[in-house]
C-alpha cells in the first residue's frame, strides 16, 4: 500500500481466516485486514474488522491496496487460487497444507517464481520448542522406529458437522491434513512411516477421528507402540 502498510486479502472466510483477521487486528503493525471473498461468511467478516467484501476472486486480486493473499480455502482449491494470485502479482500466505500432491505443489512454486512473488505456507508450529525437540529425539535415534503417530489436538471438535468439507475424502487423508505438522515432517524419510501412509490407503490400517466432526486423527498399524 502506498503509506507501507502492508494490504491483506482473504480468499476464504472460515474460522482460520477469522484467526488472521484477529492476528491482524489485534498483534500485528504494520498490516491490515482490507478485502475478503469466497465463502458464506465473507459477507459478516468483512465488515466486522473493517475490511471490504468483494463479489469474487478477481475482483479482490485486481485491488492494488491488497499486496498479499491469505488462502484459507478447502485443500482442493489451494493450487487454483495460488496460482491465480501468483499471476496477479500478489504475495502469498497459504494455509496449511501446501495443496493435495507433489504436482500440485510444484505448480504453485512454479507460477510463484515465473511472477516473483513469495509463497509462506503455514508452519509456525515447527518452530515451537516441543517440535523441534521431538525431531531432535527422533534424529537422534532415542525413540526407535517409528510405528505409530497419533496426533493429538486441545478440540475433539471444532464444532463441524460430518458433512463438512474437512471431512471429505477429496480433501485428503489424516496425513495431508496433520502430515504436514512439524512432527510428521520430521519423519517423512523414515520407511515405517510410508509403510504405514500406503496401508491406510489400502484400507489396511486405521484413521480415525475423536467426537463427531474431529479433526484429530490416530493412524496406526496392529501392536504398534506409541509415540
Amino acid at each position: 500500500m502506498a503509506d507501507g502498510t502492508v494490504g491483506f486479502g482473504f480468499l476464504g472466510s472460515g474460522n482460520m481466516a477469522r484467526v488472521y483477521a484477529d492476528a491482524l487486528a489485534t498483534q500485528v503493525t504494520g498490516g491490515r485486514f482490507v478485502a475478503v471473498t469466497l465463502g458464506s461468511r465473507a459477507a459478516t467478516l468483512g465488515p466486522e474488522y473493517g475490511a471490504d467484501v468483494e463479489p469474487d476472486v478477481a475482483s479482490l486480486l485486481a485491488r492494488e491496496d491488497v499486496d498479499v493473499v491469505v488462502i484459507a480455502t478447502p485443500h482442493s482449491t489451494h493450487r487454483a487460487l495460488a496460482v491465480e494470485a501468483a499471476y496477479a502479482g500478489k504475495h502469498i500466505y497459504l494455509e496449511k497444507p501446501m495443496a493435495r500432491s507433489v504436482e500440485e505443489c510444484d505448480a504453485i512454486i512454479s507460477a510463484a517464481r515465473a511472477n516473483k512473488v513469495t509463497v509462506t505456507v503455514a508452519k509456525q508450529t515447527r518452530f515451537m520448542e516441543m517440535a523441534m525437540k521431538a525431531k531432535e529425539l527422533i534424529d537422534d535415534g532415542a525413540i526407535g522406529d517409528i510405528r505409530m503417530i497419533r496426533a493429538v489436538s486441545p478440540f475433539s471438535s471444532f464444532g463441524l458437522g460430518m458433512d463438512h468439507w474437512l471431512n471429505d475424502a477429496g480433501e485428503g487423508d489424516c496425513f495431508l491434513d496433520w502430515g504436514s505438522l512439524p512432527l510428521v515432517h520430521g519423519l517423512r524419510g523414515d520407511p515405517g512411516l510410508r509403510r504405514l501412509r500406503q496401508l491406510l490407503r489400502d484400507g489396511r490400517a486405521l484413521a480415525h477421528g475423536r467426537g463427531p466432526g474431529a479433526h484429530g486423527q490416530r493412524c496406526h498399524l496392529p501392536g504398534a507402540a506409541v509415540l
